[in-house]
């Protein structure tokens, strides 16, 4: 399965990926625990999107042969796979879902549409605000065109 995800990505991404990997394991003792995977992914996702996760489904996705570790090669295995699910279709189909109108933007109240229910209201508001305000200076909350 390495060997296919190597096939799959350039030499700069394993580069990139073999140093994130490095990053993440504090202990050095060549695999990822839960907190470390957590700690590291913090700082990649951000806190928003980092308290929306649930880090537990996210190790066990991860860690393939069950063993409550991540090797390297499930590190770079599941990297490979999510960087190809987050290319512009998939991500204009997702964008299509939270932009109801169609028109390009996503408004607080398409955010909160689609979160009505997964969370409870004063959380959602205050989530809701916060995305939406960091994607706006961003200028990600809109395709531009």
């Amino acid at each position: 399965m390495a060997l296919i995800a190597g096939l799959m990505s350039t030499s700069t991404e394993l580069l990139e990926l073999d140093q994130m990997f490095k990053q993440f394991d504090i202990d050095n003792d060549g695999t990822l625990s839960r907190e470390e995977l957590e700690s590291g992914m913090r700082g990649v996702i951000g806190e928003f999107a980092a308290d929306l996760t649930d880090w537990e489904e996210f190790f066990d996705a991860i860690d393939s042969n069950h063993d409550g570790k991540i090797d390297y090669q499930e590190f770079i295995t599941a990297s490979v796979k999510r960087a190809n699910f987050a290319n512009k279709n998939n991500m204009d189909n997702v964008f299509s879902i939270f932009d109801a109108d169609g028109d390009g933007f996503i408004t607080k109240e398409e955010l909160k549409a689609v979160f009505q229910g997964k969370l409870n209201m004063n959380e959602s508001t205050d989530l809701i605000d916060e995305a939406h305000e960091s994607f706006d200076t961003q200028k990600m909350i809109g395709t531009g065109t």
